[in-house]
Order: structure tokens, then C-alpha cells, then sequence
């Protein structure tokens, strides 16, 4: 609300005032009292309210006929109505109003904590938060794909806004997106758990939402969020579970391994396995990624810089597309490489093969090692035996290979392979005598060996050919 009696009032307004003027400047003519209301009109005015009395004794006919063409609503305030009366019965309703408002939210903010802490949170929240924005919300996973909804008579329609959380996905923790989906005005918020999008909310209404819902869905985004945070929680001890039992079947103790599985009610795979090993992104992220590539099996796996998983093989090609999504969908810079069918008493040699492949790989890139591939892996005939040798064979050159040294793993096997030659082995890696000298050198520094004393560099090379690093 404002009051002026400037002939051009508008340089004081934003736009969506109501005016009130008794007309002490209106321009005494028609054209000029033509121009002063659509120039009130290009200021946004929402409404004029002429005080008649002091200056007119009745509504100007001009500007009742400009108000009329243009559009403007025209208010006639009657002698002696003081404006300061009208200013007080307006600020008093937008009050009343706000109260109303403000009582509502908190009163939607106190439903949705109670739903939250309830047995089954996530379909109570979106219950509570649709009844408070007057319309539907659901929940999508951080794939894009529907968790719940409420109503439930909405599913299929809320099943088309993949594609918008997958472009948000794109845009950070912090952004939303707010678009048309028939006559509703829909917006998704992502769901965070510090910088890691953990899933999507978004609601739906009739028509644009006000101030104080936009705030009871944030509250219900902080909540969503807080419930994945203890899912997370709860799956923690099942994620540690798991990897217990993977780091038993790369040592070789396949039947500790079975029994801790049965314990925790895990499932151990009986025949052959594949290792995927993933790095570029968050440990557990990788863990999700490849479960979510897998979905019908208990994936073992431990996260690290490299983290490593091992799956049953079940006779079918590997479906490179999906785990390429998943990895995706878990953040930017993952790199993965999935093993052929092997033992499970071949898992220690062969993931840390995989893990020297891996470094070789470009960037981003998701592939597949060949049966046949990397034939150095050997196991003798006692399976756990040749478990507890790639275990010993790690232990050697674990220096080597907890970092991205390939071309210090391959600059060792070629000084080995030809027995000390510096020419030799340098034409074979196409590098010069002295880069080779400088890596064998970096080499012995890690390992804390000399690789000239002829125990040093039989242990080394066994330990080489055991990983099928040579």
C-alpha cells in the first residue's frame, strides 16, 4: 500500500501496491489523465483507490473511463474516509493473515517431526507434507526412480520426473528445479547428506506455493535426509559384515569365511566369482554403485582408494552399460574394471591384477578383462594353498601396489625377467637405462630391499609370477 499524489509514482513503487491519492496532481484533461494511469499500469499497480472530498467531489469521469480501457481496477474511497483508517484495516488483515500463515507452518512442522519419528517415516512425512501444501510428494531415489508417493494415485505421473532429478543431479546439493507437470506446479529438491545426493523430494500443488510452505518443505527435506543418514547407519554394520567376509575369502580362508557369512545370514558364493574394482570416487559410493549394478546379489566388497567387490558368476555377460550408470549416478571421475569367471580361491590374485590393470585404464573408463586375460594368475593345486601364496605374494609387494606404480610393478618385472641387463630390460619397456635406474631405484626404497641380492629378487619375481604381475 501507498499513498501519493506525484503525477508519476512509480519511481517509488515495486509493483503490486495498492495506490491511494485523492487526485491533487490528475492531469485535468483526458489524454493527460490517460497517461498517468498507464503509466501506474507499467508500474505494476495493482489497484488505485481515489479519495474523493478534498481535492474532487466525485470520481473524475476521465479516470474512471482510463481506468475502464486500461484495465486498472478503480477503488472509490467516500468522504470522509481518512486513508490512515484504510492503511490500518490493511496492515491489521496482512498481520492476521501471517499469523494464520506462521501458525500453519509450525503446525506442520510439529506433524512432521511426529511423522518422522514414527515407525514407518518415509510414507508418513510425504502424507503430512502433502496434506500441508494442499497437493502430493514423493520421494525418488538417487537414481531418479520412485521410492513412495503419497497419494498413491499419483504414481504414475511422479514416475516422469526422472528425467528432471537426473539434469538437477547435475546441478549440486544446493539447487532445485521447479517446472509445470499439467496444471501443477511441481519442485524437486535434492536430498543431502553433506555433498552426497542420497535422494530426491518433490511435491506438487495447484498453485504456486507461499512463503511459509516453501519452508515446511525444506523441513521435510532436512528430515528425508536425516532418516537416510540412519539407514545408513543401520546398514553400516551389514557393509562391515560383508567386507569381514571378503577380506577372509582373499586370505584364502574360504571356510572361516563360510562360517562368519552364515553367522550374519550372507551369502557366499559356490561357484566361480568375478572381482570388480572400482576407484575415482568415494569408497562406499563404489559399494552402492556395484550393488545397484547387481541388485539380485549379496556383493562383498571392501572400500578404500580402490575399493573391490566380488559377485557370483551367473554364466551371464556382464552388463558393462549398467554398472557405467550406477557409477555415474555416484558421482563424476569413477573408473572400473570387472574380472573374468574365476575360483574363489584365485580372489586375492586376482584382484590385485585387476588393481594394476585398473591404473592403466583411462579415466572414467568402465571395462571388462577377457577370459584368458592376464594368464600369469596361477594357483597350484591346492586351492587354499595358492590362496594363502597370493596372500604372502601381496604382503611382498604390497608397497608397490597400494599406490599408482604400475610403471614401477612393470619396471621390477622387467629388470627380473632379464636377470639385471639394464639394456635388456630397458628396450623392453622402451624407456632409457637411467628412467629405469631411477624407477628400480624408487623400487627398492618402497620395498626396503635390494633387488641385486639373488634372495631379494627370487622372492620378488615368485611374488610377481604369484599375482601374475610377470
Amino acid at each position: 500500500m501507498h499513498i501519493s499524489e506525484l503525477p508519476d509514482p512509480t519511481i517509488y513503487l515495486d509493483g503490486g501496491e495498492l495506490l491511494l491519492t485523492t487526485g491533487l496532481a490528475l492531469p485535468a484533461h483526458t489524454q493527460g489523465c490517460r497517461e498517468y494511469v498507464e503509466r501506474l499500469v507499467r508500474g505494476g499497480v495493482a489497484a488505485l483507490a481515489f479519495g474523493v472530498g478534498p481535492v474532487h467531489r466525485t470520481l473524475p469521469p476521465r479516470l474512471v473511463d482510463a481506468c475502464r480501457d486500461t484495465g486498472l481496477c478503480l477503488l472509490h474511497v467516500p468522504e470522509p474516509t481518512p486513508f490512515l483508517t484504510i492503511t490500518r484495516a490493511f496492515w491489521a488483515a496482512v498481520t492476521s493473515e501471517d499469523r494464520r500463515e506462521l501458525s500453519a507452518a509450525l503446525d506442520s512442522h510439529r506433524r512432521l517431526v511426529g511423522a518422522a519419528l514414527g515407525a514407518d517415516p518415509i510414507p508418513e512425512v510425504l502424507r503430512t507434507l502433502a496434506r500441508a501444501v494442499s497437493g502430493w510428494a514423493a520421494q525418488l531415489d538417487p537414481n531418479g526412480e520412485l521410492r513412495a508417493v503419497w497419494p498413491v494415485a499419483r504414481e504414475n505421473d511422479v514416475r516422469t520426473l526422472r528425467s528432471e532429478a537426473m539434469r538437477l543431479r547435475m546441478s549440486g546439493v544446493r539447487a532445485a528445479a521447479t517446472f509445470p507437470l499439467g496444471d501443477e506446479d511441481v519442485v524437486v529438491h535434492p536430498l543431502a547428506v553433506g555433498e552426497r545426493v542420497v535422494g530426491y523430494l518433490a511435491t506438487g500443488a495447484p498453485s504456486p506455493m507461499s512463503a511459509m510452505d516453501r519452508h515446511v518443505v525444506l523441513a521435510a527435506c532436512a528430515l528425508l535426509s536425516l532418516d537416510s543418514v540412519r539407514g545408513r547407519r543401520r546398514s553400516e554394520g551389514v557393509m562391515a559384515s560383508r567386507a569381514a567376509v571378503a577380506q577372509l575369502l582373499d586370505l584364502g580362508e574360504i571356510a572361516a569365511a563360510r562360517q562368519l557369512a552364515a553367522r550374519f545370514r550372507i551369502t557366499v558364493p559356490d561357484g566361480p566369482v568375478r572381482v570388480v574394482v572400482v576407484d575415482g570416487i568415494d569408497g562406499d559410493a563404489a559399494l552402492d554403485a556395484v550393488a545397484a549394478a547387481w541388485p539380485a546379489q549379496d556383493v562383498l566388497g571392501v572400500a578404500g582408494d580402490v575399493t573391490w567387490c566380488v559377485i557370483a558368476d551367473d554364466g551371464r555377460p556382464v552388463d558393462l552399460e549398467a554398472l557405467r550408470a550406477s557409477l555415474t549416478m555416484s558421482g563424476d571421475g569413477a573408473r572400473a574394471l570387472v574380472g573374468p569367471p574365476v575360483p574363489v580361491q584365485q580372489l586375492s590374485s586376482q584382484r590385485c591384477r585387476l588393481v594394476v590393470d585398473l591404473r592403466r585404464q583411462p579415466e572414467t573408463s568402465v571395462g571388462e578383462v577377457a577370459v584368458g586375460a592376464g594368464s600369469g594368475m596361477v594357483a597350484g593345486d591346492d586351492g587354499a594353498a595358492a590362496g594363502m601364496a597370493a596372500s604372502r605374494a601381496q604382503a611382498i609387494l604390497g608397497p608397490l601396489l597400494s599406490r599408482d606404480r604400475s610403471d614401477v610393478v612393470d619396471a621390477v618385472a622387467a629388470y627380473l625377467r632379464h636377470q639385471g641387463q639394464w639394456e635388456a630390460a630397458a628396450r623392453e619397456l622402451g624407456v632409457h637405462r637411467n628412467t629405469l635406474r631411477y624407477r628400480i631405484g624408487r623400487a627398492e626404497t618402497l620395498l626396503g630391499r635390494d633387488l641385486r641380492d639373488p634372495d631379494v629378487a627370487a622372492t620378488t619375481w615368485l611374488a610377481l609370477r604369484g599375482l601374475g604381475l610377470a
